[in-house]
């Protein structure tokens, strides 16, 4: 409720606890280590490495995608 903000939301505490399930925070955070695979290859093409680096600089990419979209939060401005 914007326009009377003295009066609390009765589905307030619900909506919030929906907001907040942890599944849902990991998939938002997650959309941005789509590009991990490219980056793993990119790593494998410029340094080689094979399969164990594909896999070592995927994990590491997703990861930090994910830590910058916790860091940096949902707004782009």
């Amino acid at each position: 409720m914007i326009d009377n903000p003295s009066r609390p939301d009765p589905d307030g505490p619900v909506r919030a606890h929906m907001a907040a399930r942890p599944g849902r925070r990991l998939v938002l955070d997650a959309q941005s280590a789509v590009a991990a695979p490219f980056a793993g290859a990119l790593w494998v093409y410029v340094a080689g490495g094979g399969v164990p680096a594909f896999a070592g600089a995927t994990c590491v990419a997703a990861a930090v995608a994910m830590w910058l979209a916790a860091i940096r939060g949902s707004d782009p401005s």
